[in-house]
């Protein structure tokens, strides 16, 4: 994984709010209590978890980042 781990956010606990849930970025599972924001080339992606956040670097990233417009830190291509 890069050296960027990311940071926790605690999303809003305010009962009836529907705008303080999110998806993961990577896996898609909803999220409502806190996610792990990282920052990618002056982009923030949200995951759900570490696991989400590695898989999402070391697998997703290196073959479809340049989608995106993102390069895979450490890519050859």
């Amino acid at each position: 994984m890069s050296a960027q781990h990311g940071q926790w956010v605690d999303l809003p606990k305010q009962l009836y709010v529907t705008d303080a849930i999110c998806n993961c970025d990577f896996c898609g599972q909803r999220i409502s209590r806190r996610y792990l924001a990282v920052s990618e080339q002056g982009r923030t992606f949200r995951f759900c978890n570490e696991n989400c956040v590695r898989l999402w670097h070391e697998y997703w990233l290196p073959r479809y980042g340049a989608k995106l417009g993102i390069k895979a830190s450490g890519a050859t291509n």
